[in-house]
C-alpha cells in the first residue's frame, strides 16, 4: 500500500525517464500538484517516501552529469483545475505504485 505522497514522487521520477528521452532539451518543468512532494524534493524531511526522495536527487544529478547545460525546475500547480494532462499523470503516477 502506498501514499499519495509517495505517488507524486514516483511521478517526479518518471518525469526525469521522460526528459532524459528527449535529448535537445535544455529546460524542463516537473509539474506537481503536492505541496509536500515539493519541500521534501527542496530538502525537507519526511517521514515516509525518503527513498523515492533520494532516487529522484541521484537521476537528477546523474542526467546533469551528461548534460549540464539542462535545467530542470520543479513546480507546484493547483491539483484537477482544467490543466491539459494533469489527471493522466495523476492517473499514471497512482498506478506506478501499485
Amino acid at each position: 500500500q502506498h501514499t499519495v505522497f509517495e505517488a507524486e514522487l514516483t511521478g517526479a521520477i518518471l518525469a526525469i525517464d521522460i526528459i532524459k528521452s528527449i535529448p535537445r532539451l535544455t529546460r524542463a518543468t516537473i509539474l506537481l500538484d503536492s505541496q509536500a512532494a515539493i519541500l521534501a524534493l527542496k530538502g525537507e524531511r519526511t517521514k515516509s517516501g525518503h527513498y523515492l526522495v533520494e532516487e529522484f536527487h541521484k537521476q537528477v544529478i546523474k542526467l546533469q552529469k551528461r548534460r549540464s547545460s539542462l535545467q530542470i525546475t520543479v513546480q507546484w500547480v493547483p491539483g484537477h483545475v482544467g490543466i491539459e494532462g494533469n489527471e493522466a499523470a495523476d492517473d499514471e503516477a497512482k498506478k506506478a505504485v501499485q
